[in-house]
């Protein structure tokens, strides 16, 4: 099986993108603040804590996938 290799530059090391650290980051937050909320309060349930957190986590599996499509297909671009 070949190894992906398609985010690795000349030296093999891997490359991030400012937007890729971003909507991790949005991620992260979102995720974290969901479960530390949770459980200091004991509100797994709470809209608050959804109307909140929820943006965060979509905004940032929305942009990580668009990002990959995007890389993706510039790729595909300068190989053609």
């Amino acid at each position: 099986m070949q190894e992906d290799r398609s985010l690795d530059d000349e030296k093999g090391e891997r490359i991030f993108s400012a937007y890729e650290i971003a909507y991790l980051l949005l991620f992260v937050i979102g995720i974290t603040l969901y479960f530390w909320y949770a459980v200091t309060y004991d509100a797994w349930f709470d809209i608050g804590l959804y109307v909140v957190s929820m943006p965060f986590i979509g905004f940032g599996l929305v942009g990580l996938i668009l990002n990959r499509l995007n890389r993706e297909s510039h790729e595909s671009k300068q190989k053609a």
